[in-house]
């Protein structure tokens, strides 16, 4: 169960921050491409988890 909520999450993640169609032309810079994106995608969620407990707490 846990695998498919990962790869779920994985997906939409990688239609949000485009990485559908990656635009790397060598196997490294499409690693590091996709890298940043999950990067990306998390800080993004911290962002809005600390704002949300910033809201609440005010």
């Amino acid at each position: 169960m846990r695998a498919t909520r990962m790869e779920g999450s994985f997906g939409t993640q990688k239609e949000h921050y485009g990485l559908k169609r990656i635009k790397a032309k060598t196997k490294l810079t499409e690693i590091l491409y996709i890298i940043f994106g999950i990067h990306t995608a998390n800080v993004v969620q911290l962002v809005r988890k600390k704002v949300a407990e910033i809201v609440y707490a005010a």
